[in-house]
């Protein structure tokens, strides 16, 4: 969303707020700096990589742009990383393992990557005055949408004593929910739930007295098949409504060309 020449600014407004976190939480500073150099490397390579194939406006907007952000940023740029974070994890002693830390860390930061840059990218893309133009009742509904998503990730978490557990009822539930905001909002109407109700899970889960790692992976790969189906049938949805409004204006053209 912003120029290059910006980006070394950002990087150092997020430096010691990354500092301050890790190190309240008991990471070692030459640890938590490690992770600032990979986690912002990540996201710097994603960025300038899908500039490269398409503009802000059109990556969320068509199928093409949707697969280029799922194989680069999601899949590629966050697999490739997260090899750097593994080494930083296992050469300062904070944990052992690397295949395990890099596929954990693999799963949750690809999570979050298409989690949050969706709604980020595409809200912050639109002009201000598109939301002027939208009717009280799509705003009613959106609310309605969310407010429903969030009753169901408690309802299910609050009925089933571990993750694992709750993952058929979410399918068959917030699946659903995530479908009716593709096929009613779009990309930029469904980054939204999706965001809901990845945030309602994985708070509800670390909440949990006891929570397993396996319990915690189970749901980050859920969410991650949940968030991928529905962000490729909202633009799959959208494409097929622009090509018909395509057809149609053809066929008028032609009709109106023959009378």
């Amino acid at each position: 969303l912003s120029p290059h020449r910006h980006w070394p600014w950002y990087l150092l407004a997020i430096l010691p707020v990354h500092l301050m976190t890790q190190v309240f939480h008991g990471i070692p500073l030459v640890t938590s700096a490690g992770w600032f150099v990979t986690n912002t490397s990540e996201a710097l390579l994603s960025a300038f990589l899908l500039r490269k194939f398409r503009s802000v406006h059109e990556l969320f907007q068509t199928l093409t742009g949707v697969l280029l952000f799922l194989s680069i940023a999601v899949i590629g740029t966050t697999g490739l990383t997260s090899f750097l974070d593994a080494g930083v994890v296992v050469l300062t002693g904070v944990g052992q393992g690397y295949w395990d830390i890099w596929r954990q860390r693999f799963i949750s930061n690809a999570l979050a990557m298409l989690t949050l840059v969706p709604p980020i990218v595409m809200i912050g893309s639109l002009p201000f005055n598109r939301f002027r133009t939208v009717r009280i009742s799509r705003y009613l509904e959106g609310c309605l949408l969310a407010v429903g998503t969030l009753f169901v990730v408690n309802l299910l978490f609050a009925k089933h004593g571990q993750t694992r557990a709750s993952i058929p009822g979410l399918t068959y539930t917030v699946l659903p929910l995530m479908f009716w905001a593709a096929v009613r909002f779009g990309p930029t109407g469904v980054s939204i739930p999706q965001l809901v109700s990845t945030s309602g899970m994985l708070w509800v889960a670390l909440h949990r007295a006891a929570v397993s790692l396996e319990d915690v992976r189970a749901l980050q790969l859920f969410l991650l098949m949940l968030n991928g189906l529905s962000l490729t049938l909202a633009v799959v949805v959208r494409e097929s409504r622009r090509l018909q409004s395509l057809h149609s204006a053809v066929l008028r053209s032609m009709r109106n060309a023959v009378a």
